[in-house]
């Protein structure tokens, strides 16, 4: 754990507290989650990512923070990415981004840094198949996966453009603001609750897939512990399609 996340889960642990709407949390920096309350039906469970990214914060690279946000669960271990009613990432980079989706389309705001205010740049993102981006994070790992290599040269030939950054809120805001491209993390590493449910529901809402390597849809699979993780494809529908192709075959029976 690095100073960075700690002092960012700290913040985001006040502001949750604070909050008489949020009933329970839960943190990548932490191994349990945290209630304030007894279950209330309708106030929000929230799993964030305080820093997303920050072993490439000392480069000057862009890093980020991701939620979450749940309603109608007694705690994490009753929900699947459909039960978020909410998800929203913030990208630390040249410009500060705010991305956000309440299941009614996903739009992007900027700070501005004068008035302390987030901006609205773009409203209603989506995620089309005209641009052949690609990337995928785990090096060592992602080349033992059967098919991984296949892959790979499927996208040298098609002429794709290698784009990873080390944060997934990077690479994610990437495709969003291209509107096109895939992300690929193929090895186990991903953590559901911080990264893949909150990533999956807003490129689905843009127009986009997630899924896993068994064929599931990322946010149809029940939280098994707070701590679960899943391989992930993410992206255009059409990339995300042709990458199970090469991939499909290492589901765990």
């Amino acid at each position: 754990q690095l100073s960075l996340d700690l002092i960012a889960d700290k913040i985001l642990k006040k502001a949750l507290e604070d909050s008489p709407a949020v009933s329970c949390f839960v943190s990548e920096e932490r191994d349990t989650e945290l209630c304030f309350v007894k279950h209330v039906p309708e106030k929000l469970l929230v799993a964030f990512d305080p820093i997303d990214g920050s072993s490439v914060a000392g480069a000057g690279l862009a890093i980020g923070t991701c939620l979450g946000i749940y309603r109608g669960a007694k705690n994490f271990l009753e929900v699947t990415g459909r039960n978020q009613v909410a998800a929203m990432y913030l990208l630390y980079g040249p410009r500060v981004l705010l991305v956000y989706t309440v299941c009614n389309g996903v739009h992007l705001f900027v700070l501005n840094e004068e008035t302390g205010g987030f901006e609205l740049e773009q409203e209603n993102i989506r995620i089309d198949e005209d641009v052949k981006v690609c990337g995928f994070g785990g090096m060592q790992e992602a080349f033992q996966v059967v098919g991984f290599p296949a892959l790979i040269s499927y996208w040298e030939q098609e002429n794709f453009i290698l784009r990873y950054s080390g944060s997934m809120t990077a690479d994610v805001n990437g495709i969003l603001k291209r509107g096109a491209g895939i992300f690929v993390y193929p090895s186990e590493k991903l953590r559901m609750l911080y990264e893949c449910n909150p990533f999956a529901l807003l490129v689905e809402e843009a127009g986009g897939s997630a899924r896993d390597l068994c064929g599931r849809n990322i946010l149809d699979v029940p939280i098994s512990a707070i701590d679960a993780r899943s391989p992930i494809l993410i992206g255009a529908k059409k990339e995300v399609e042709t990458a199970e192709k090469f991939l499909f075959y290492n589901c765990k029976k």
